[in-house]
């Protein structure tokens, strides 16, 4: 065992216990056994088996103890704070049924995001038997359109280092969210299939192709944009987001960058389709009824609004219904 698992863990001590307590058992058998000629030798080997009997009781209580510790961690605190500064970042910018695809499946537990089947288990051995290759990595990222690839316990990058080239390659967005761990975002969609298809062109930039909107149990709602650019950005718009009552008061302002500014629109490939998603937080006090979400882009520097082509807003938005329930 200690031949094929390195390192050794504490989590080990319970698969190791029995037979060294065994090997333990029968060392002081021996030891009474031979030494049983004579009272006082007796009582030396009385004395100890009692101190090995005492030791391996006193070990089993520590790592009793250690056990229980770290179980009661982890109900209070799963992650270390910087990968919950990662977890915030991908429950506000990515919607509740993007993949995620990652080494560390604590990440993905915390951040209630779902990975590809084939990528639930992503241990070391699997990925040094080859049970779990390189080109699979690439093949399976390519087909399912997971919008983050989170890399965080280097499993990935110490034995598939081909996949993170190719995730470098085909991801808009690189974050050193710890100012070391590589984390890819936003890839180009290959099947966009927006629940709401509604074609609006912005101007000759950029079309919005449609988009999703996905409420939480939390009383959150995700509005994903599918964007389409129709020529290349000369400069970086921020994306307008606003919920209005039927009195057209501004109810939620989520005015924002895309993915917080770490896919800017001057990154946006031409012709491809790009998801953006931003977390809508929906004050308990605010009452049941239809609102509209009032949608767009603009200029950071000027604040005008790309001109929305048949604009029905009157201020160059698009207009998303949103029905808030109880």
């Amino acid at each position: 065992f200690t031949l094929i698992q390195v390192p050794l863990r504490d989590k080990h001590l319970p698969i190791l216990l029995p037979p060294l307590a065994i090997m333990a058992g029968l060392g002081a058998a021996w030891l009474i056994e031979t030494a049983w000629t004579s009272r006082h030798q007796r009582r030396l080997a009385g004395l100890v088996s009692a101190g090995l009997v005492v030791g391996l009781l006193g070990v089993y209580v520590w790592q009793t103890g250690q056990v229980y510790a770290a179980i009661r961690h982890d109900q209070t605190e799963y992650l270390n704070s910087s990968k919950q500064v990662l977890v915030d970042f991908i429950t506000r910018f990515t919607a509740p049924d993007d993949c995620l695809i990652t080494d560390d499946p604590t990440l993905a537990f915390v951040a209630n995001r779902p990975v590809p089947p084939p990528l639930a288990e992503t241990s070391s051995a699997r990925l040094r038997s080859g049970d779990l290759t390189e080109a699979m990595l690439i093949d399976i990222a390519a087909q399912t359109d997971c919008q983050l690839v989170a890399p965080t316990e280097v499993r990935f990058k110490r034995t598939t280092p081909g996949f993170i080239e190719w995730a470098k390659g085909h991801y808009l967005g690189l974050w050193l969210y710890d100012q070391e761990t590589e984390i890819l975002i936003a890839k180009p969609l290959t099947q966009p299939r927006p629940a709401t298809a509604t074609n609006i062109q912005l101007g000759d930039q950029v079309e919005l192709a449609g988009y999703d909107l996905t409420k939480t149990e939390e009383g959150a709602v995700y509005l994903s944009l599918y964007w389409r650019p129709l020529r290349p950005f000369e400069q970086d718009f921020t994306v307008f987001v606003h919920v209005r009552d039927l009195q057209n008061n501004t109810v939620i302002n989520a005015d924002h960058q895309p993915y917080d500014g770490r896919v800017p629109t001057s990154r946006w490939p031409v012709g491809q389709t790009i998801k953006e998603t931003i977390r809508l937080d929906i004050p308990p006090d605010l009452p049941t009824g239809q609102y509209q979400i009032m949608t767009g882009l603009y200029s950071p520097i000027t604040v005008e609004r790309l001109p929305v082509i048949n604009d029905a807003s009157g201020e160059n938005a698009v207009i998303i219904p949103l029905v808030i329930t109880p």
